[in-house]
């Protein structure tokens, strides 16, 4: 049986490196597999090659497809298989009015770049300590 996915969309392939680095340091890469997308676009496809995407950590802006546009294609074409999914969004918007339409598609964090990858994976621990049970509970992430 294949592990549950985290899909990383982001077009900056610096930042998709950072943040599987973090995870693979942190241990989660022994309860999940980490898929990537470097747009949009790509994170459809990704969606429609995995099955069980627990987590989602998108930009807004990028090219081909952006953030906004793939959050709301995932939650309407995909609501049936994904409706448990985490969305998270990372990224240097910090309009009000965008995070308010996010929330609404059920997006449950939203951190503006730059973020330390640790940053992000210490979030993930605390809010979601009861659905990683299985990821070691030390380990150092890249800063």
């Amino acid at each position: 049986m294949s592990k549950p996915k985290i899909l990383i969309v982001d077009d900056q392939d610096v930042f998709r490196e950072a943040l599987v680095r973090s995870f693979r340091e942190a241990g989660f890469c022994e309860q999940f597999d980490l898929v990537e997308a470097a747009n949009g676009a790509e994170a459809v496809e990704r969606v429609e090659q995995h099955e069980d995407i627990r987590f989602a950590v998108v930009d807004i802006h990028m090219p081909v497809m952006n953030g906004v546009e793939f959050i709301k294609r995932f939650r309407a074409d995909f609501s049936d298989r994904y409706e448990n999914c985490r969305v998270f969004v990372i990224t240097t918007e910090a309009s009000r009015a965008l995070r308010t339409q996010m929330r609404e598609l059920g997006v449950i964090a939203w951190l503006v770049k730059p973020v330390k990858p640790k940053m992000f994976i210490h979030t993930l621990r605390s809010r979601f300590a009861d659905e990683l049970t299985g990821v070691p509970a030390q380990g150092a992430a890249a800063s």
